[in-house]
């Protein structure tokens, strides 16, 4: 783009044209608010989700959100109980740490309870330390002393994970927007919506019911973030923070004043004040996965369909799909991306036969015969998988013309 020419203070108005007008108009308010409201080309402004996306490493879902989860937003993630939501966000948390190691930096702020590192660290793949106390604990559980390198396991993390806390709504979104508002983290969850003591709930008593208490906290919250996401920092660089939080079903709750908020078909805390800022909302519901096991039908998992209800900032409304939950493995990325690899043509299907093909050159990286050998050789080959992802991820970019952003770090 050509430069910008600069226009004299002393330019008679007559000789100014429509372009000197509006860059004079821009320079006008940039001055009158210094620097706090922009009127700016498009050329010189940028959207972090143009730029940078948070994959889930689920190629069909990372296909359908346009490459992952948008950079500099929020999302929201939607679902009744057990349906995979806090998976699926430590999930987000776990494949940052593979893109960024020691330079990760996460944060989550909990509505209900602690953070479950365990969970996060068995089911989810998250490297998050464990307190003394907690390695002390199960050490006297199991009625043994870990090791060293044990201990040396279980301690380690990578890079920074940090839990908010507050003991009301008000002070946590406080310090949320802080957070955000640092610019120094990837991720920041919100686990959950569903779950808020206000400040009028926590000065009354047990007998006070108040209806919609979070309705103006939600809506305050909104209204601070957005400018958040919109405008740069003091240095001139925009906010990358990817906003993720959870939300679930409520019941409708009797009573004179109360009106549920409703999302499509179904009742969400907070959904009106936060639907507007939303880039995307992802509904989960799960179903029961059984299987014969020692001569007994067992439940060994969970089968979950997801869709996207709400798509902005590069990705669209309607994209579905499924994925399996593993008890005690976790979700089974390997197998679904299995699934989407033949379906677009990454992975050849020949009788039982499975071959992975680089579609670059045509040469082939694995065989085996069933999906199930062929994801249990990706688990034991995590470079040669990732490699799967952004292979299938490109190819279907170069194929369809899908809009898919395949950078991970912030510019």
């Amino acid at each position: 783009m050509a430069a910008r020419k600069k226009i004299a203070d002393d330019t008679p108005v007559a000789d100014l044209t429509r372009g000197d007008k509006i860059s004079l108009l821009r320079r006008s308010i940039k001055d009158k608010f210094k620097g706090r409201a922009m009127l700016t080309t498009g050329s010189e402004f940028e959207a972090p989700y143009t730029c940078v996306r948070l994959p889930t490493r689920i190629i069909s879902l990372d296909l359908a959100l346009g490459g992952g989860f948008p950079a500099g937003g929020v999302s929201e993630i939607i679902g009744a109980e057990s349906s995979a939501k806090t998976t699926l966000l430590n999930r987000i948390f776990h494949v940052q740490q593979e893109l960024h190691g020691s330079d990760t930096a996460l944060a989550i702020a909990m509505t209900e309870h602690r953070y479950d590192k365990m969970h996060a660290r068995q089911n989810c793949g998250v490297k998050v330390a464990l307190s003394k106390k907690e390695i002390a604990s199960m050490e006297s559980t199991m009625r043994r002393k870990f090791t060293d390198e044990e201990i040396k396991d279980l301690r380690a993390q990578v890079g920074e994970l940090d839990e908010i806390n507050a003991d009301t709504i008000e002070k946590l979104y406080e310090s949320v927007l802080e957070v955000i508002g640092s610019n120094l983290f990837q991720v920041v969850g919100i686990d959950s919506w569903g779950n808020f003591l206000t400040n009028d709930m926590a000065d009354g008593n047990m007998e006070d019911r108040t209806y919609g208490g979070a309705a103006g906290v939600n809506t305050l919250f909104c209204n601070k973030a957005a400018p958040l996401f919109t405008m740069p920092d003091e240095n001139g660089d925009m906010n990358y923070t990817a906003l993720i939080g959870i939300n679930h079903y409520r019941a409708k709750i009797a009573g004179a004043n109360a009106k549920a908020s409703m999302m499509t078909n179904m009742n969400i805390q907070g959904g009106h004040a936060l639907k507007h800022l939303k880039l995307v909302s992802l509904y989960l519901a799960s179903k029961p996965t059984w299987a014969t096991v020692g001569g007994k039908n067992r439940k060994v998992g969970r089968t979950v369909s997801w869709e996207i209800i709400k798509g902005k900032a590069g990705c669209s409304d309607g994209g579905k799909g499924e994925f399996n939950i593993i008890y005690g493995h976790g979700i089974d990325v390997e197998e679904a991306n299995i699934m989407t690899g033949v379906e677009w043509g990454v992975i050849k299907q020949s009788g039982s036969w499975l071959k992975v093909y680089d579609p670059s050159d045509g040469a082939e990286l694995m065989r085996a015969q069933g999906s199930t050998n062929l994801a249990e050789q990706l688990r034991l080959d995590p470079a040669l998988h990732l490699h799967l992802c952004d292979q299938v991820l490109r190819f279907a970019a170069d194929k369809d013309g899908i809009n898919i952003v395949t950078n991970y770090k912030r510019p």
